[in-house]
């Protein structure tokens, strides 16, 4: 499983899991889609969009923890 962390690009992750991009919608993260969003951090990502990046981080090793179990 590779370690998703707050260095993590967009473009990494969706990469990685499309399954993520549901978890970011869920936060609040409506652009996951857009292009330019690709090679923004998800610390970068959730400052723009005025989310806390440790609550999003937490859903998102949600997620993928309950996908292995």
């Amino acid at each position: 499983m590779v370690e998703i962390t707050k260095a993590t690009t967009m473009g990494q992750m969706s990469d990685y899991d499309m399954g993520i991009a549901n978890v970011l919608v869920e936060s609040g993260m409506h652009c996951v889609g857009c292009p330019s969003s690709i090679h923004e951090s998800l610390e970068e990502a959730c400052q723009v969009h005025g989310l806390g990046t440790d609550s999003v981080l937490q859903s998102i090793r949600h997620y993928l923890v309950g996908k292995t179990a």
